[in-house]
């Protein structure tokens, strides 16, 4: 499958240069206009060997020309699962400058017993987590990342009491968007146990998950593979927002 990407906005093909390109150690000698400058004269020199992809000449492959960072979408051939799946992300990207935090929730109960699963509260360690958090992003608030920015914040969080009161801690003017797919993982039967139980009541089970960790399905739950396809909507939207982004994990 073959990936075509084409700019003939100008303003477009400028910014990208002045947010990304500048930045190269190729460019560090050069003040950011001639850098843009001679980026741009680079970018003239090359495109007489550019060659386009048409259907009349390529007929039986696949690919996807991506116009003006997504204004126009030309598909060609796309066939199976995986075309499908790279399409679906080519679709939801843009260029626009947005930073994107991870953070896990607070400390809980369960953490500290090292339990697994359950929707247990938050310590208070775990608010004290969250106090800092805040802070953090108040101050997050006020740099270029955020002013640049051509959307609202959005912060996604898990439905479980941990996500919920870590998400709900960052005061920045934005709910938090609450998901079930950003529970933690489904432990099914083991939901609760520790590793140390699992280990002691169920030999067979804990070596099967120790020896692999990714296909391993806790009995009744779910294994990471099943977690990874779960949240793939979630990467989507990421992907698709234009402004600051938060995501509040429980895994």
């Amino acid at each position: 499958m073959w990936i075509e990407i084409i700019c003939d906005d100008e303003q477009v093909i400028e910014n990208n240069i002045r947010q990304a390109k500048i930045k190269h150690p190729d460019f560090e000698e050069f003040n950011s206009e001639e850098a843009t400058k001679h980026f741009k004269t680079k970018l003239q020199s090359l495109s007489s060997y550019y060659e386009t992809l048409n259907e009349d000449e390529y007929m039986d492959i696949s690919f996807v020309k991506l116009i003006n960072i997504g204004k126009e979408l030309e598909i060609h051939n796309i066939d199976g699962y995986l075309q499908s799946k790279i399409l679906q992300y080519i679709m939801n990207l843009h260029i626009f400058p947005r930073p994107i935090y991870f953070t896990r929730h607070g400390e809980t109960s369960y953490n500290i017993e090292n339990r697994i699963g359950g929707d247990s509260n938050l310590t208070s360690k775990g608010l004290k987590y969250c106090d800092i958090l805040n802070d953090f992003f108040h101050q997050e608030t006020k740099s270029k990342e955020f002013d640049l920015a051509i959307e609202k914040p959005m912060i996604f969080c898990s439905t479980l009491i941990r996500g919920l009161k870590t998400a709900n801690s960052i005061d920045i003017g934005t709910q938090p968007i609450s998901l079930k797919i950003l529970d933690e993982i489904d432990c099914g039967l083991f939901d609760g146990k520790t590793f140390q139980e699992i280990k002691t009541q169920y030999p067979e089970e804990y070596n099967s998950r120790c020896e692999d960790k990714l296909n391993y399905r806790f009995p009744r739950g779910e294994s990471y593979l099943d977690l990874i396809q779960r949240i793939e909507p979630v990467i989507f939207e990421i992907e698709r927002a234009k402004g600051p982004v938060i995501v509040v994990f429980n895994y």
